[in-house]
């Protein structure tokens, strides 16, 4: 009975339901939409970091656009894949983007911070179908960043390899390697990934001025049995057949068509080069420009041959006379430049001789290395440089020379000297250090009376 009774008071709940449209329950209202996060513009993006590349280069690399609009949330995306972007190209060490409002406060300032690759290196594209002036321009459209010294990291040398086999080598494989250059420095290359012939012989038809097999002495220690490339070869060229003509003054010379064919007898190529030697020039003058005392002096020193051929090797022992008579004047970084100036109507070179002294350099005191006490007090008193006074960069050396040369000491063996130098105070210390010395009295010093002070060399 209670059981159907639950039933009959359930049907009349129901039933009693009201009928009229006031009476309806209304349904919930529905929850309003989140309002849409605030959006400002990016107003200005700034760079820090950069020393070979503009602000410019890297901006748009990074893919940030003044005037790009967006929330916290999305800056902070841009902001993120800008990174990314900037490390994808392989020119930078580290990478970091990030905003902030800006003065106007009505958008943001967008700092993108870079540490560019330490070590960048020159490039030159081998045996591709394309003069390389072409392909630098058609690299300069693809990458903002490409510039005429490059990083060796792999993801430039493999995105140009793989635009350079997009652009020009679509069926041979190009690919881009870090290799020692002829000079002795570092060159990227890029060329097709294909075994290079080797240069078994090397002519030069043309040459008269200079015997042909003094050219080919000179070339084919550097050149026989190395890949062959045209860039390769003139390097070569440039490097060791130049040095020859000009030091029996032949100064225009010019190595002009290269030839190759296949050897008969070994593998290789049979390379001629053929050589426009021009005329024979004479050393018509030298000077010396830079802050010197008595320039005079120091072309005198140089022992210049004017009216002469002109010999560059001569010429170039006469530089380094003059360096070294400057380093001995106490500016111990002393460096110099040689420039010519061709009087091709009379067939005259005039030589020049830029000096960049840098600082002066004093003496500051002597150590001694390797003898007993006596042995070293009598050096001391042999020894010409005083504290205070310029340093001879040239007198350590000469100084061991002339007590071996003398007879100073029996039983001498190896001597050195090193410096010890206070950029600072540009002050010099030196220590001698002698080997072999066993005798223990002054005796051994028999020469002092008749020599007295070692003085510096002129």
């Amino acid at each position: 009975m209670v059981r159907f009774a639950a039933l009959i008071l359930l049907a009349g709940v129901c039933l009693a339901a009201p009928t009229s449209s006031r009476a309806r329950r209304r349904p919930p209202a529905a929850k309003p939409a989140p309002a849409p996060a605030a959006q400002f513009p990016i107003e200005k993006i700034r760079v820090l970091g950069n020393r070979n590349y503009s602000a410019a280069q890297i901006i748009q690399v990074s893919g940030l656009r003044v005037g790009e609009a967006g929330s916290q949330k999305q800056l902070e995306t841009l902001c993120e894949q800008a990174r990314n972007r900037l490390l994808a190209t392989g020119f930078f060490e580290r990478a970091g983007a990030g905003y902030q409002p800006s003065d106007s406060g009505k958008g943001y300032l967008a700092t993108l911070e870079v540490t560019e690759m330490a070590q960048v290196f020159p490039y030159r594209f081998e045996n591709l179908p394309m003069p390389a002036d072409q392909i630098r321009a058609a690299l300069s459209s693809f990458d903002p960043l490409f510039s005429p010294r490059i990083p060796a990291s792999q993801p430039v040398l493999d995105r140009y390899a793989a635009e350079l086999q997009r652009l020009i080598a679509p069926k041979e494989k190009v690919t881009g390697r870090l290799t020692l250059d002829t000079n002795g420095g570092y060159v990227i290359v890029f060329r097709p990934n294909t075994p290079l012939p080797v240069i078994a012989e090397i002519h030069f038809p043309g040459a008269s001025a200079v015997p042909e097999g003094r050219l080919r002495a000179a070339v084919a220690a550097a050149a026989v049995g190395t890949p062959y490339t045209e860039a390769h070869l003139r390097q070569l060229l440039e490097l060791n057949a130049r040095p020859v003509y000009e030091a029996e003054g032949y100064l225009r010379v010019k190595f002009g068509g290269i030839r190759t064919g296949q050897a008969k007898d070994v593998s290789g190529l049979i390379v001629s080069v053929q050589v426009d030697e021009g005329s024979r020039y004479q050393l018509h003058s030298v000077s010396v420009e830079g802050p010197v005392e008595r320039p005079g002096d120091l072309v005198r020193i140089g022992k210049f041959k004017l009216d002469d051929v002109a010999n560059f090797d001569r010429i170039e022992e006469g530089r380094k006379r003059i360096e070294q008579a400057v380093k001995g004047g106490g500016y111990f970084q002393a460096k110099t430049a040689m420039r010519r100036d061709m009087d091709d109507k009379r067939h005259f070179v005039s030589v020049t001789i830029a000096i960049t002294p840098g600082p002066l350099y004093t003496f500051g005191k002597l150590n001694i290395e390797g003898l007993d006490l006596n042995a070293e007090a009598e050096m001391r008193k042999l020894w010409g440089l005083k504290p205070g006074k310029p340093f001879n960069a040239n007198y350590p050396g000469y100084f061991l020379s002339r007590v071996r040369e003398d007879g100073y000491f029996d039983n001498l063996g190896r001597t050195s000297s090193r410096t010890k130098v206070d950029e600072a105070g540009h002050i010099v210390d030196v220590t001698l250090v002698f080997r072999g010395v066993q005798s223990e009295t002054p005796g051994i010093l028999r020469q002092q009376h008749q020599l007295g002070q070692v003085e510096p060399k002129p």
